[in-house]
């Protein structure tokens, strides 16, 4: 009898566990079929009449009718509210939200906040993304066996002014690779890798981790990706180049460098660095290295900004020193060697001259080909 009843209890323990961890999946979005999978895509919407139509007409091919397009509305003064109706009007599962403040980050939050895919996308509303890769893409999500918190891609710069993609790889075709551990592989190369729109991310990851866009302050693609990885994520790491960013037009304000641009950039690079210090991940250091130098970078917007403002850029940097500390990447270290024997305004104007020559050549080239 004792024995009988042990076994009951014992059954009844395993088949609770199993509930429990049905539940648990289930709570956690974590998909049972293929079929259960599903995508929200985020299109932050303003001032974009010229690009929205191109936009959605390269995603929407890939989707399924379980998916859905959360088109954030910002108040536009151009046309691109009457697009997005009329694509609400001809499509059932797109949504038209509208947001409940201002700029890209609140877009985001608020589209997030109303979002029920099992994982998200966001694009940008003047970008574009290669159909048959991006289905290829989420079909691979779809029918992952072992469902990650995040998917990072390879991605194309899409080049207006030369009419060329040009291949932004870091991952590389054939090489794709498990693990947030292994993101020094993706590092080699001094890329930006942070951009929101390279990645796919499980909703109830962020939702777990507490994960939202920084607003109020521009650059808020390298605060979000730190948080990212300092919640550890499940990673995989798939080539699959989906997404074509526009690069080249030459006439968004975006491309203007400001002192409140400079601003907000220097203090979320400050706080990603501090951040990633203190959590002694087993990728800190590769990926501050990567912050250090995006940091460095913007030293030379000293010389780019209006020269009323300068004085006001040098001091953005006081404490460049100690964000430059640490580590060992080569080109971090000739940056410390040379603020130590020049100074920083010398600093930054051998930058911002490297940055324009660079900049002509690249030109030069993309007129002749």
């Amino acid at each position: 009898m004792i024995f009988f009843y042990s076994r009951l209890y014992c059954q009844k323990v395993y088949f609770l566990a199993i509930c429990n961890r049905k539940k648990h999946q289930e709570r956690d979005g974590r998909p049972l079929t293929p079929e259960a999978v599903t995508f929200s895509v985020i299109v932050p919407v303003f001032n974009v009449e010229p690009y929205l139509s191109a936009c959605l007409e390269s995603a929407l091919p890939a989707l399924t009718a379980a998916d859905e397009v959360i088109l954030s509305l910002g108040e536009s003064s151009d046309g691109s509210t009457a697009i997005a109706e009329h694509y609400v009007r001809r499509h059932a599962n797109i949504r038209l939200l509208r947001q409940d403040g201002r700029g890209l980050s609140n877009a985001r939050n608020c589209a997030v906040r109303e979002a029920r895919g099992t994982y998200l996308v966001y694009i940008d509303s003047d970008d574009l993304v290669d159909t048959a890769l991006f289905t290829r893409a989420l079909r691979r999500i779809r029918e992952d066996t072992a469902p990650r918190d995040l998917y990072v891609f390879d991605f194309y710069h899409d080049n207006r002014r030369t009419g060329q993609l040009e291949p932004w790889f870091q991952i590389g075709e054939g090489c794709d690779f498990q693990g947030v551990e292994h993101i020094g592989k993706m590092l080699r190369q001094h890329k930006c890798f942070w951009n929101v729109w390279r990645y796919i991310y499980r909703r109830d990851f962020l939702t777990r981790s507490g994960i939202t866009f920084l607003e109020n302050r521009m650059s808020e693609d390298v605060d979000y990706t730190a948080s990212v990885l300092l919640a550890r994520p499940d990673t995989a790491f798939y080539h699959d180049p989906y997404y074509l960013y526009a690069v080249g037009r030459g006439t968004s304000l975006m491309d203007r460098p400001t002192l409140r641009r400079l601003e907000d950039t220097v203090f979320v690079l400050e706080r990603s660095i501090r951040r990633l210090r203190e959590a002694a991940l087993p990728y800190s250091d590769c990926v501050t290295a990567q912050f250090q130098f995006e940091y460095v970078l913007n030293m030379a917007q000293i010389y780019e900004i209006p020269a009323a403002d300068r004085a006001a850029g040098r001091q953005l940097f006081a404490d460049a020193r100690n964000v430059l500390a640490g580590g060992s990447d080569r080109y971090i270290c000739l940056l410390r060697l040379l603020l130590r024997l020049i100074g920083l305004p010398a600093t930054a104007y051998l930058l911002h001259t490297a940055k324009s020559i660079r900049h002509r050549l690249q030109v030069k080239k993309g007129k002749t080909t």
